[in-house]
């Protein structure tokens, strides 16, 4: 059923999906392969459980569904007559929602570092402010004592841990994505998803700056570092300029005759803002027991390589999206009247 349906059609536990309209979510669409930029969960009563910029919170549909073009719903194709289990791990986090962030700019910016992007002029330019506004972002959680957690990862984990079995009733089943307890899936990821459309993509920003070699061949005279927990705050209008030129350069193809303005952002420059974001992400993520602050003690390299493995580790069971969109787990139920 792809009809119109209403907010009192809808169960708890079911997905909801939407299609934001700002030009952050634009950029989400547009890296992560689908129509969509944000999930959310129904708890029922007319209350949606999400992921936002003030943590994971409960609030009315009307206020969560503004700004939105539209909002899908799904519900599990072999949903179980007792979701309780589902909407029960929703509760346990949102009664920690202080312990939680989300940011856009994050999510962002994660696909940007871990998918092959499309080159074009001005990609490089907007990478860069990307990056370091999503590490200025990760900073300013790991200040307020928050963990981030993407929007889409709240929906999966509400499924995939309201019952310890490995599988069970409740997964949703997400392509390339190992099906381990997830004590098993830092040590197990990466080693049989190769080739797979989840983790780091092999010509993504991660996967060329992560080799040690990078650092002497990136460009010469290799740059200093500026610290890693400083970039520069970016500018919201200019990063939505950015985005939407970058869309339109995209649009037009790779030949596309485009003049190139004079300013532009090394390698070097690139490689800087990209190990800032991914550090950051590194630190504000829970690690291994000692492992991030023996790496933190070891200095900055040792820090920077233990952030680059934790991301390719890592990166495969983020939950994006697209992976709720494109799941044979979830059926559309419809397309969620707004007004």
């Amino acid at each position: 059923m792809g009809d119109k349906i209403h907010i009192d059609d809808l169960e708890p536990g079911d997905v909801l999906l939407y299609r934001g309209k700002g030009f952050v979510s634009r950029g989400i669409q547009f890296f992560d392969g689908s129509p969509l930029s944000h999930a959310a969960l129904y708890l029922g009563g007319g209350q949606i459980g999400e992921a936002i910029a003030e943590g994971l919170v409960a609030r009315d549909y009307q206020t969560s569904f503004h700004g939105s073009e539209w909002i899908k719903a799904y519900r599990l194709r072999n949903r179980p007559a007792d979701v309780q289990p589902v909407l029960n791990v929703a509760r346990t986090y949102l009664a920690q929602r202080n312990r939680y962030g989300y940011e856009q700019l994050v999510l962002l910016a994660l696909l940007c570092t871990t998918r092959k992007v499309q080159m074009t002029p001005i990609l490089r330019r907007l990478l860069r402010t990307l990056l370091d506004a999503a590490t200025v972002r990760l900073a300013d959680l790991l200040r307020a004592g928050k963990e981030p957690m993407i929007c889409s990862e709240f929906v999966y984990r509400t499924y995939d841990e309201a019952d310890s079995a490995v599988v069970d009733a409740y997964s949703i089943r997400i392509p390339g994505m190992l099906p381990l307890p997830q004590e098993a899936r830092a040590a197990a990821a990466g080693k049989g998803v190769e080739g797979k459309a989840r983790g780091v993509h092999q010509e993504s920003l991660a996967a060329l700056f992560a080799a040690p070699a990078s650092v002497a061949w990136v460009e010469s005279p290799v740059p200093e570092h500026e610290p890693l927990g400083a970039p520069a705050k970016a500018d919201t209008a200019a990063l939505d300029r950015l985005i939407a030129t970058y869309l339109r350069q995209a649009k037009k193809g790779p030949f596309a005759s485009v003049r190139r303005r004079r300013e532009q952002v090394t390698l070097g420059q690139l490689r800087e803002s990209t190990d800032r974001f991914v550090t950051n992400l590194y630190r504000a993520r829970p690690q291994a027991s000692g492992a991030q602050d023996a790496a933190v003690a070891a200095g900055e390299t040792a820090e920077r390589t233990a952030a680059y493995q934790y991301l390719f580790h890592a990166a495969p069971d983020f939950v994006t999206p697209a992976d709720l969109y494109t799941t044979d787990s979830l059926v559309l139920l419809g397309t969620v009247e707004t007004a």
